[in-house]
C-alpha cells in the first residue's frame, strides 16, 4: 500500500496507490464510514475485517479489478461479493443476480442484517461468510451451491431458519457452520450431503429437530457435532452412516432415544457421554459396530439398560462410567467382546448384575468400582477371562460373594479393594489362585493376596504355609480387631499398605520371621496402640505407622542390626534418622535428640497430643520455634503440629521452603508470611490456597488487623525477639485512639497487658505482639 488520505470530509478515507491494499490485515479507519478505493490491483482479505463504522466502499470507475454497487465491493464483472459494509443500517440486502461467489466472511460482522436474499447463479459461498452475523432471521440456499462451508453461520444467535432449494447441490457442512447458532429450532438435510464436519451444530441450543431427506447419502457425522445441543430431543440416523466421531451427542441433555443403523462400524469416545435424558439406545440389526469407545455413554445418568450387540469386540475405558440409571446391560449371543476397558462401569450406581460373556479375555482396572448396588457377577461357561485388573470391584459396596474362574491367572491385590461387604471369595478348581474360607490366595497358598471385607470376623490367624502378605491384603478391613499367625510363622514380608485403614486392629505380634514392612503397612490403623519390630526386619516403608494415632509406643528388639527405639520412638540403629514418632503418644513435647541427622517426612504428622517439638542444644540440623521443627538455620519449616490449638500462625521470616504436608491436618485457618517468604514459595496473597497439605488463607499484615479487630486485640507480627529486652517507642505524643498494647504470653496463651502511659522496658515473653486499636486502626511503631 503506498498512501492513505483523508479529505477534508472526516468520515471518508480515499486509498490511493498500486498493489495490494490490506497485505498486512485489516487496515485502519480511523472511524471512518465511507471509502474510496482508486488504483490497486488487489485488496487482502482481511483489508476491512472489523470495520464496523464503514457504510460505503466505493471504487474507482477506472479500476480494472474491482467495483462497487451500492457501497457494497465486487470484483470488476460483479460475479464474486469480496465485502458488504459492516456499519450499514440496513436490515435487508438482495444480491445481485451476476454474483456466482460469496468471499470469505464477507458479511462477517454485519450486525443490521436480518435477512439476505441469494440470488441462484451463486454457486459458491465462502468461509465464515455470515460468521457473527447476529441480527440473521433466515436464509436460503440456491441450487448451485455445493457446501456449506466452515464457520458459515458461527454465531448467527438470531438465525432461526435455513431453507435448501430443490434440487440442493449441497455434498457436506463444513466444521462449525452453524456452531453457536442458538436460535435455530430445526434444519432439514439434502439427501445429497455425504459428510456434517465437526462442531457444525454445536451450542445450537434451541435446535430440537434434524431431519434428512431421503434417500441420504450421509456416511460421516464428526466429531461433536451436535454437543450441547440442548433442545434435540430426537434424531434418526440415515442408514448409509458409517462413522459416528467423537462427543457427537455429548451434553445433548434432551435426546431421549436414538437407534443405530446396520451401517455404523464405531461409536467414538464421548458420543453420547452427559446425555443425561437418553433413555433408549436401539442397534438395528444386523450390527455392525465393532467398538464402543472411550466413555461413549459416560454421565448419560438416565440410561436404564442396553443389549450390546454381536458385531462389538471391545467396550472402551469409562464406557458406562457415571451412568447413573444404567440397572441391566446384556450381551447379544454369540458375543464376541473380548475386552471390557478401564472403569467401564464406574460408578454406575443401579447395576445390580451383569453376566461375563465366555469371549471376554480381559476385565480392566476398576471396571465396577463405586457400582454400590451391584450384587450379582457371573461368568458364562467356560470362561476365558485371564485377567482381573486392580481395583474392579473397589467400593462395589453392595457384592457379598464373587466365584473366579478356573481361567483367571492374573489377579490384583487391590481387586476387591472397598468391597465391604464381600464375605466370599471363591475359585472353581483347576484356577492358579485358590482360597480359603472366602479368603484369596495364590495356587501354592504362599501368598495371602485378600482378605474379605465384608467379613464379621474380628480375629484371623495367617497360616503357617504363608510367606508373604500381599498388597492391600487387609486394606479396610475394618472390622478386624486381632491378628495372629501360626507357630512357627513363615511370613518374611509385609506388602505396601496390608493393613492400611484397618481401622479396629488392635492387636498383632509380627513373626520373627519377618524381614521386611511395606510403605504404608498400617497407615490409618487408628486402633493399632503398640508393635514390636522382630529382630530380622530389614527394611520399613515409608510411612509404614504414619495415621496409627492410637499407637503409643514403637519398640525394637535390642539384636535387631538396623532398627532402635527410644522412649516409644522408632530409628534406625545408629539413631541418625528419626523415622516415626508414635502418634497415640500422651506427651505434650518431644526433645530431638543431638545425634539426628534425618527425619523422615511424616514422622511427626497427625501426632494426636503432642503441642510442642524441641530439638537439643548441640544439635547440627535441627532447631524448633514454639515448638514448630526447623532446620538449623530455619529456613524450612520441616513441621507444624496438628495438636496445636491456634488458628493463626506467623511464619519467620527466614523461611524459603517449606516441607510438603508441613501443616497436615492442622487446625490453622490463617497464615502470615512475609514479602521474602512468598517470592521464595511462588506464592501469592488471597483466600483459600490449598498448600504444603492445608488449605489456608495466606495474609498481609493490613488483611490480619481486618480479620481480627472484632477480637480485640491485634496481631503485630513484626518482631522475632524471644528472651531479649526490647523498648516499645510509642508516637510522641501518644495516639489518643491506642487503647492497650498486649504482649503474648505462650505458657499460659494468653495475651497480656502493657500499662501504655509511659515507656516500657520489658524481657518479651513471645515472639509477637498485640495491641487493641482504637477506630482509626493507628499502628504502634516498634523498634
Amino acid at each position: 500500500m503506498s498512501g492513505q488520505l483523508k479529505v477534508d470530509d472526516p468520515t471518508t478515507i480515499i486509498f490511493s496507490g498500486s498493489g495490494q491494499l490490506g497485505d498486512g490485515g485489516p487496515l485502519d479507519l480511523q472511524g471512518a464510514t465511507n471509502v474510496i478505493i482508486e488504483g490497486y490491483s488487489s485488496i487482502g482479505n482481511l483489508a476491512f475485517a472489523g470495520a464496523t463504522s464503514l457504510t460505503s466502499i466505493t471504487v474507482d470507475s477506472g479500476n480494472p479489478n474491482y467495483s462497487s454497487v451500492g457501497g457494497v465491493l465486487f470484483d470488476k464483472l460483479q460475479t464474486t461479493l469480496i465485502q458488504y459494509p459492516l456499519g450499514s443500517t440496513a436490515t435487508t440486502y438482495t444480491i445481485p443476480s451476476s454474483v456466482t461467489s460469496i468471499g470469505n466472511k464477507a458479511f462477517a460482522n454485519a450486525t443490521s442484517l436480518t435477512s439476505i436474499t441469494i440470488p441462484s447463479s451463486v454457486t459458491s459461498i465462502g468461509n465464515g461468510a455470515f460468521f457473527y452475523a447476529p441480527s440473521l432471521t433466515s436464509i436460503n440456499i440456491p441450487s448451485g451451491v455445493t457446501s456449506i462451508s466452515r464457520n458459515m453461520f458461527i454465531g448467527a444467535i438470531s438465525l432461526t431458519s435455513i431453507t435448501f432449494d430443490t434440487p440442493s447441490s449441497v455434498t457436506s457442512i463444513g466444521d462449525s457452520a452453524f456452531f453457536g447458532a442458538t436460535s435455530l429450532t430445526a434444519i432439514n438435510i439434502p439427501s445429497g450431503v455425504t459428510s456434517i464436519d465437526e462442531y457444525a451444530f454445536a451450542n445450537a441450543t434451541s435446535l430440537t429437530s434434524i431431519t434428512f431427506d431421503s434417500p441420504s447419502s450421509l456416511q460421516t457425522i464428526g466429531n461433536e457435532v451436535f454437543a450441547n445441543a440442548t433442545s434435540l430431543t430426537s434424531i434418526t440416523i440415515p442408514s448409509s452412516v458409517t462413522s459416528i466421531g467423537n462427543g457427537t451427542f455429548a451434553a445433548a441433555t434432551s435426546l431421549t432415544s436414538i437407534t443405530i443403523p446396520s451401517s455404523v462400524t464405531s461409536i467414538g469416545n464421548n458420543t453420547f457421554s452427559g446425555a443425561t435424558s437418553l433413555t433408549s439406545i436401539t442397534f438395528d440389526s444386523p450390527s455392525s459396530v465393532t467398538l464402543i469407545d472411550i466413555g461413549a455413554f459416560a454421565s448419560a445418568t438416565s440410561l436404564t439398560s442396553i443389549t450390546i450387540p454381536s458385531s462389538v469386540t471391545s467396550i472402551g475405558n469409562n464406557t458406562f462410567s457415571g451412568a447413573t440409571s444404567l440397572k441391566s446391560i446384556t450381551f447379544d449371543s454369540p458375543s464376541n467382546v473380548t475386552f471390557i476397558g478401564i472403569g467401564a462401569f464406574n460408578n454406575a450406581t443401579s447395576l445390580t448384575s451383569i453376566t461375563i460373556p465366555s469371549s471376554v479375555t480381559s476385565i480392566g482396572n476398576n471396571t465396577f468400582s463405586n457400582a454400590t448396588s451391584l450384587k450379582s457377577i457371573t461368568f458364562d461357561s467356560p470362561s476365558n477371562v485371564t485377567f482381573i485388573g486392580n481395583g474392579v470391584f473397589d467400593g462395589a459396596t453392595s457384592l457379598t460373594s464373587i466365584t473366579i474362574p478356573s481361567s483367571v491367572t492374573s489377579i490384583s491385590d487391590s481387586t476387591f479393594s472397598g468391597a465391604s461387604s464381600l464375605t466370599s471369595i471363591t475359585f472353581n478348581t483347576q484356577s492358579s489362585v485358590t482360597s480359603v474360607e472366602g479368603v484369596l490366595f495364590n495356587e501354592s497358598r504362599s501368598t495371602l493376596i485378600k482378605y474379605p471385607l465384608g467379613s464379621e470376623a474380628t480375629t484371623y490367624n495367617i497360616p503357617s504355609n504363608v510367606t508373604s502378605i500381599g498388597n492391600g491384603a487387609f486394606n479396610a478391613a475394618t472390622k478386624l480387631t486381632t491378628i495372629t499367625f501360626d507357630s512357627p510363622s513363615s511370613v518374611t514380608s509385609i506388602g505396601i499398605g496390608a493393613f492400611n485403614n484397618a481401622s479396629s486392629l488392635t492387636s498383632i505380634t509380627i513373626p520373627n520371621s519377618v524381614n521386611s514392612i511395606g510403605i504404608l503397612a498400617f497407615y490409618g490403623a487408628t486402633s493399632l496402640n503398640s508393635i514390636n519390630i522382630p529382630f530380622d526386619v530389614t527394611s520399613i516403608g515409608n510411612k509404614a505407622f504414619s495415621g496409627a494415632t492410637s499407637l503409643t509406643s514403637i519398640t525394637v528388639d535390642s539384636g535387631n542390626p538396623n532398627y532402635s527405639s527410644i522412649g516409644g520412638v522408632l530409628f534406625d540403629k545408629l539413631q541418625t534418622t528419626l523415622i516415626q514418632y508414635p502418634l497415640g503418644s500422651t506427651a505434650t513435647t518431644y526433645t530431638i535428640p543431638s545425634s539426628v541427622t534425618s527425619i523422615i517426612d511424616y514422622a511427626f504428622a497427625d501426632a494426636t497430643s503432642l503441642t510442642s517439638i524441641n530439638v537439643d542444644s548441640g544439635n547440627p540440623n535441627y532447631s524448633s520455634i514454639g515448638g514448630v521443627l526447623f532446620d538449623k538455620l530455619q529456613t524450612t519449616l520441616i513441621q507444624y503440629l496438628t495438636s496445636n490449638i491456634d488458628e493463626i500462625y506467623v511464619i519467620p521470616i527466614t523461611v524459603t521452603s517449606i516441607n510438603n504436608n508441613a501443616f497436615l491436618h492442622a487446625k490453622l485457618k490463617y497464615v502470615y508470611m512475609y514479602q521474602s517468604t512468598l517470592t521464595a514459595l511462588g506464592l501469592q496473597y488471597g483466600t483459600g490456597k490449598s498448600f504444603f497439605g492445608k488449605n489456608l488463607t495466606i495474609l498481609r499484615t493490613l488483611d490480619i488487623l481486618s480479620l481480627l479487630i472484632s477480637k480485640t486485640y491485634i496481631l503485630y507480627p513484626g518482631w522475632n525477639a524471644i528472651g531479649t529486652s526490647i523498648n516499645l517507642i510509642y508516637p510522641s505524643p501518644i495516639n489518643s485512639n491506642i487503647k492497650a498494647i498486649y504482649t503474648y504470653d505462650n505458657i499460659s496463651n494468653t495475651p497480656v497487658q502493657i500499662d501504655i502511659n509511659s515507656d516500657v522496658l520489658l524481657t518479651a515473653k513471645s515472639a509477637y505482639f498485640f495491641y487493641l486499636n482504637g477506630s482509626t486502626n493507628t499502628i504502634v511503631t516498634m523498634q
